[in-house]
């Protein structure tokens, strides 16, 4: 060593002892006075050790950036001080123009490499602060630091640093998904890589919060839609999904960005938008690992097709029944008091303010308008005492479409959650004949016989409605029922499965269970229940199930056809779920039925999943520029598409005509 670099290292070496010797202890909440010096000299000693850096050093012997990455998760250097010489590939200091991030560092590369393949040649140095330059992409550098893992990045905490010369380039690694195994990516942490594949977009969920997309060469669907659980091509798909897929990020550590950065460069906006479907090409950064995942911070704006725009309603020239999730549509605001549910003793969901509610309302009658349906089945409505929230939505349709144009099932409350089932009609289109019918038995509803904490029987499948309608104009009748089965997030089984029940699946969610039993009671209900013609019902709603799993498998068992599948084919989807695609919102008729004949079209009309959360009524974490990108239309009103069939016309010779009765003016 140098005398001009050894006494700062021997003072550097020396405060760090005194620093092991008077640290504090675990359950002190701060350092003592001595420690306290301690530090501050430590760290005036490392930038002094860093500031002795100069030109006159630039290719000299230093750390080669591979060997500090090592072959491993975690680099077998951390720890140590060591001296890298490299490139800037992407510039995140944010400390003047342009940088293209905030994380107070940049990346650099070693275009030599050191031959290994098995080892990174790109690494993260975290400079924050005045003291360190100002640097741009194209820079060399030598860097002096410590070598650390921060959340599972491998990262110099630069000491000092010295530009050695500009304008110089790293090539990048070229990559195309999906990758060829996990441990490929740890190979290329922190190195420039560019994928000039059009890649598709399979999420924007993150978009608002994070700056994020996910990207995969192909649309992801899920495996359990496509396959029985039990099926022996599922592991191998599920394996295939996680490595082909990589999230793209914006640069900046900043949660909630204004203004929200586009994948392709520029501004995201309501006329610069993205959707899931659309494609990414010529997708270039440096790859980084942030915060539990592999992500790619950009150093070019992306190509960008809108392959997957927004579509228009399904055309259909028939009578049309709709249902739609309506994203809990309450008009008790939620203010986190439990007062909500028909006891008035549960926490209300949905909208936090008037303001917020007035935008969701907004939204939902752009929808329902646009599908042009008959009549509508909703589901996760407010279970509210009285009739309060389909009032509220049927006055807001009629204020669009005109006095007299919408109605709602008077139901009431439906068993005792927090949210229930409804149906909306147009009086001028289809006419109710009796009274609705309700299935709340614990057969459907809790099937598993799980208690609440006081010990009652808890509702976790939500009762069915059905109701029997008149088609005007063609005299047909069709029975309209709506059933919600239990959401998957939630655990159900207390026991974890030791009890033998198995009611939560690692495939098909938890609950599995308690929605396949309570799609039985629903199957024999319909049967056996007097004033229900199985041949002319249509079920339809959120089944929390995809194709493939128990709870669809038992109603097909029963004779229940999949319209979806049938008219949309296996790739249908309503619902992205961490980027996969699939349909838990279902149409289904008796195969033996009239209504399979008579049904022209069924599917998803792709207004909400594809959209970025960030487009939502929902102003919790937005910032007020994000809140100006709300829009009152139909696009992202819930976070499920919605279904529509279509019949077809009745022919002339089986249609029925009232007599016209003419009356003289007195």
């Amino acid at each position: 060593m140098s005398t001009t670099t050894s006494c700062p290292m021997r003072l550097f070496l020396a405060i760090s002892l005194l620093l092991a010797s008077l640290a504090a202890s675990p359950g002190q909440a701060r350092p003592s006075l001595p420690v306290a010096l301690a530090l501050r000299m430590a760290s005036q000693a490392r930038l002094q050790l860093g500031n002795l850096l100069s030109t006159d050093q630039c290719g000299q012997p230093s750390t080669a950036i591979g060997v500090i990455q090592g072959s491993g998760s975690s680099s077998p250097l951390a720890g140590s001080v060591v001296t890298v010489e490299g490139i800037v590939t992407a510039d995140l200091q944010n400390n003047a123009e342009p940088d293209d991030g905030d994380w107070e560092g940049y990346f650099l590369g070693d275009p030599p490499g050191d031959g290994d393949p098995a080892t990174s040649d790109g690494i993260f140095v975290y400079a924050p602060g005045a003291d360190h330059p100002d640097v741009s992409v194209g820079d060399r550098l030598r860097v002096t630091g410590t070598v650390i893992e921060y959340y599972g990045r491998t990262e110099i905490r630069a000491d000092g640093a010295v530009v050695c010369a500009t304008g110089q380039s790293v090539p990048p690694t070229i990559l195309s998904l999906p990758w060829q195994s996990a441990a490929a990516r740890e190979a290329l942490e922190g190195m420039l890589l560019s994928l000039p594949q059009a890649l598709v977009v399979l999420d924007t969920r993150d978009l608002g919060r994070y700056g994020q997309v996910t990207l995969g060469s192909q649309r992801q669907l899920q495996a359990t839609q496509l396959y029985s659980p039990t099926a022996p091509e599922v592991a191998p798909l599920l394996a295939q999904q996680e490595l082909d897929r990589l999230v793209l990020d914006d640069g900046l550590a900043t949660q909630n960005p204004v203004p929200v950065r586009h994948p392709a460069g520029g501004l995201f906006s309501l006329e610069h938008l993205i959707r899931a479907g659309d494609t990414l090409s010529g997708v270039t950064g440096v790859l980084d690992y942030a915060y539990g995942q592999w992500v790619l911070q950009p150093t070019t704006g992306a190509r960008h097709q809108a392959t997957n725009p927004r579509p228009s309603p399904p055309a259909g020239n028939g009578p049309r029944i709709a249902s739609l999730n309506l994203h809990n549509y309450f008009v008790t605001l939620d203010r986190g008091q439990p007062v909500c549910g028909p006891a008035a003793d549960q926490l209300c969901r949905g909208a936090n303010t008037a303001l917020e509610l007035e935008r969701q309302r907004a939204k939902l009658v752009s929808t329902l308008l646009a599908l042009d349906a008959h009549l509508v089945a909703v589901l996760e409505l407010e279970n509210h005492p009285g009739e309060a929230p389909v009032e509220d939505l049927v006055q807001a349709l009629n204020q669009r479409a005109g006095e007299g144009s919408w109605a709602a099932l008077a139901t009431g409350p439906l068993g005792i959650d927090v949210i229930r089932v409804g149906i909306l009609f147009r009086p001028a289109l289809v006419e109710p004949l009796g009274e609705p019918l309700v299935l709340d038995s614990l057969a459907l509803t809790n099937p598993l016989g799980y208690l609440t904490p006081a010990g009652t029987p808890d509702e976790l499948n939500r009762p069915a409605l059905a109701q029997r309608f008149r088609l005007d104009g063609d005299g047909r009748t069709l029975t309209v029922v709506v059933a919600h089965l239990k959401s998957r997030g939630s655990a159900c089984d207390p026991l974890g499965g030791d009890d033998g029940l198995q009611d939560d699946d690692p495939l098909q969610g938890n609950c599995n269970l308690t929605r396949t039993e309570g799609a039985r009671a629903l199957a024999a209900w319909l049967a056996e229940t007097e004033g229900i013609a199985p041949s002319e019902t249509l079920l339809l709603g959120d089944l929390n199930a995809y194709a493939g799993e128990d709870p669809l498998l038992a109603l097909q068992a029963e004779g229940w056809d999949n319209l979806i599948s049938q008219h949309a084919g296996a790739d249908a989807y309503s619902y992205l779920y961490d980027g996969v695609a699939g349909y838990l919102d279902h149409a289904l008729v008796q195969g033996e039925g009239d209504l399979l004949s008579q049904a022209a079209g069924a599917g998803h009309w792709h207004s909400n999943a594809d959209e970025p959360a960030l487009l939502d009524y929902d102003m919790t974490y937005k910032p007020a520029g994000q809140d100006a990108l709300y829009a009152p239309d139909a696009f992202r009103s819930s976070d499920h598409d919605p279904v529509l069939v279509t019949l077809r016309r009745q022919p002339l010779e089986h249609r029925i005509y009232l007599p016209l009765v003419l009356h003289d003016e007195p």
